[in-house]
């Protein structure tokens, strides 16, 4: 569910974007619009929950591709086909950049049959949306994500923790390298 813009939506806080679109600055630096869409008309129209009752009434179009990622853990979705990555440690088959699990929600809701092998131009579809995705977010993901730009020497706790190294990653300001305060 995309929390952020349902409840901004709620209390009436438009997001911040210039009327052609464009992005707004903030204390020098472009704000970025959230991707994710309000819940808000979903949520108030209770006949419309319904997953069967239609398109017109979903948040997110069968032909858009919805991408989410959090601590190396990566997905996208659109329509009835998802892709999954999770390291081997994670109880997933990825490794690398490599191991990629394809599901179709709608017959496997609990992903649990790994199409990827019998559906390999479904797969090779979204990992192009993927890779797009990728760019037009600017994730850093694989093994770049857990590559904290300080050696094992600088900084020992964070090459024993992938949460630790994806941190770094995050509070490092844009354009700076990761560093130790």
């Amino acid at each position: 569910m995309d929390l952020a813009p349902t409840i901004l939506d709620m209390i009436g806080v438009t997001l911040p974007l210039n009327e052609d679109g464009s992005k707004v600055l903030f204390r020098g630096r472009e704000v970025t619009p959230m991707r994710g869409k309000s819940w808000k008309g979903y949520l108030e129209e209770s006949g419309h929950a319904d997953p069967m009752a239609g398109e017109q009434y979903a948040v997110h179009r069968s032909d858009e591709a919805i991408g989410w990622e959090l601590h190396a853990r990566v997905a996208l979705r659109r329509g009835r086909w998802k892709i999954v990555h999770l390291e081997k440690t994670w109880g997933g088959v990825g490794q690398g950049d490599y191991g990629w699990e394809l599901f179709h929600i709608m017959s496997d809701p609990g992903e649990t049959k790994d199409l990827s092998g019998e559906e390999p131009g479904q797969l090779k579809e979204l990992l192009a949306l993927w890779d797009q995705y990728v760019v037009e977010c600017g994730i850093i993901w694989g093994e770049d994500a857990f590559a904290p730009g300080l050696s094992q020497e600088e900084a020992p706790w964070l090459h024993d923790s992938q949460f630790e190294q994806q941190r770094t990653w995050m509070m490092t300001p844009a354009g700076e390298s990761a560093r130790i305060d």
